[in-house]
């Protein structure tokens, strides 16, 4: 639910906090949520039903290594936009990040 509602709502949240609409191509918007949500949904099921004893062994360390990851995927994007966040201030921050997550 909260993927379909991300759909809806990050233009939604873009228009409010910057003020303009960003283009996006339904199509794009729907290949790059199967590309992030349900490939590895698809991917871990399938892992589970061919190879159980593999996904019983990675299920042990799935949940910390996936907290490592977003971590550093998160700190990559603020990293990359340092000079916005400094410069801009909250308002900046919430700007690049949203443009980060859009585009």
């Amino acid at each position: 639910a909260s993927t379909l509602m991300a759909s809806i709502l990050t233009p939604l949240l873009v228009k409010s906090l910057i003020g303009s609409t960003v283009a996006i191509s339904g199509k794009v918007l729907c290949k790059a949520t199967a590309q992030v949500i349900l490939g590895p949904i698809v991917l871990g099921m399938s892992i589970r039903k061919i190879l159980p004893g593999l996904a019983t062994a990675v299920g042990h360390v799935a949940p910390f290594a996936g907290v490592v990851l977003v971590s550093l995927l998160c700190g990559g994007v603020v990293a990359q936009n340092a000079a916005l966040f400094l410069a801009g201030g909250a308002a900046g921050a919430e700007v690049a990040l949203l443009k980060k997550i859009v585009w």
